[in-house]
């Protein structure tokens, strides 16, 4: 049985970098690319939260996310938001290119959604795990865990704006 292992909320800094991705300072030491991970997602939403590397190895727990900085804290609960509320795209059933306009419909786990947006280059980031964050002008948000697990014609379609 493994140990369980709480990080000293006073010994973690949590700092998003240019692209969008956390990196978490525990102590001296910087960890790239973390994820964070909810334990008990719908008990505890914001306890329990795990902190895992590039490589999905845990680094450990967050007891409350509220003994955090605020800074750490907001940019922790967004960060859940972007994983447990954006719907994941599943299908891209449509691309369409208009002047200054970009259509795109997907199917995602909440159904069937349609983005516009009209620069690619700043509406839809990747990071190095694969996940792709698609941004819509109002904020609205859907994201792709990873591109090579869609099927074939959704990987074709996407890759003509990219």
């Amino acid at each position: 049985m493994e140990t369980v292992s709480y990080l000293d909320p006073n010994q973690i800094n949590f700092i998003r970098d240019a692209g969008g991705l956390i990196s978490v300072k525990i102590n001296d030491q910087v960890y790239h690319e973390v994820s964070v991970h909810r334990t008990f997602p719908r008990k505890h939403p914001f306890k329990y939260i795990s902190i895992r590397d590039i490589n999905k190895q845990e680094l450990g727990l967050i007891h409350d996310l509220a003994d955090l900085d605020q800074s750490s804290e907001q940019m922790i609960k967004q960060e859940l938001q972007i994983r447990y509320l954006i719907p994941k795209v599943r299908k891209i059933l449509s691309i369409k290119q208009e002047p200054g306009l970009w259509t795109l419909e997907f199917l995602t786990d909440r159904g069937k959604i349609e983005f516009y947006i009209r620069n690619v280059h700043d509406h839809i980031k990747a990071d190095r795990n694969g996940r792709i964050m698609i941004k819509e002008h109002d904020n609205r948000q859907v994201y792709i865990e990873n591109l090579n697990e869609l099927d074939k014609k959704s990987i074709r379609l996407f890759r003509k704006i990219l």
